[in-house]
C-alpha cells in the first residue's frame, strides 16, 4: 500500500538516457498498472502526477504533504484490525501467488487458508459473525 503528497510525480524517464529502466522496472509496473499504462510511462518518460498514479492503481491514497505519515498509519492501523494470522496469511498469499499461474495462486491461498481454520480467532470470528455482534479478535499492535 502506498500514500503520495499531492505534489508527487512518478515517471520512468530512463530511455531519454539510452537505456530501459532497470531494478524490476519492466516487469514490475506492468504487474502494478497493466502493460498498457505502463509502456505509456515507460515509453514516454513523461511524469505522471499523482492523482494520476491513484487512478490506475499505483497507489492508494493522495493527500497534502503534511499529512502523508499520518494517512499512511491509520492505513497501517485499519490493515491490522483484522486477526494477525488472517493478516499474515493474506500478505503472503498475495505476495507468493502474485507471478504464478492461477492455478499456482489458488493452491498458495488454499494453503494460506488452511493455517487460519484451526486458530482461535477463525471461531471467534464466524461465531461473532453468526450472532450479530462484533468478533473479539486478538491484537498484533496496539496503535
Amino acid at each position: 500500500m502506498a500514500v503520495a503528497a499531492d505534489t508527487a510525480t512518478f515517471a520512468e524517464p530512463e530511455l531519454h538516457l539510452g537505456i530501459i529502466p532497470c531494478f524490476g522496472g519492466t516487469q514490475r509496473l506492468p504487474r502494478l498498472i497493466g502493460r498498457k499504462r505502463a509502456l505509456e510511462i515507460i515509453l514516454t518518460g513523461e511524469p505522471i502526477s499523482a492523482a494520476q498514479a491513484r487512478d490506475c492503481g499505483l497507489i492508494n491514497h493522495v493527500t497534502d504533504a503534511a499529512s502523508v505519515l499520518d494517512v499512511a498509519f491509520e492505513m497501517a492501523r485499519r490493515a491490522t484490525r483484522g486477526a494477525p494470522i488472517a493478516v499474515k496469511t493474506a500478505l503472503a498469499a498475495v505476495t507468493r501467488g502474485l507471478n504464478v499461474s492461477i492455478g499456482e495462486g489458488l493452491e498458495i491461498e488454499a494453503a494460506q487458508f488452511a493455517i487460519n481454520v484451526p486458530t482461535k480467532d477463525t471461531r471467534e470470528g464466524l461465531d461473532a459473525f453468526l450472532e450479530r455482534r462484533p468478533a473479539e479478535l486478538r491484537r498484533a499492535l496496539k496503535w
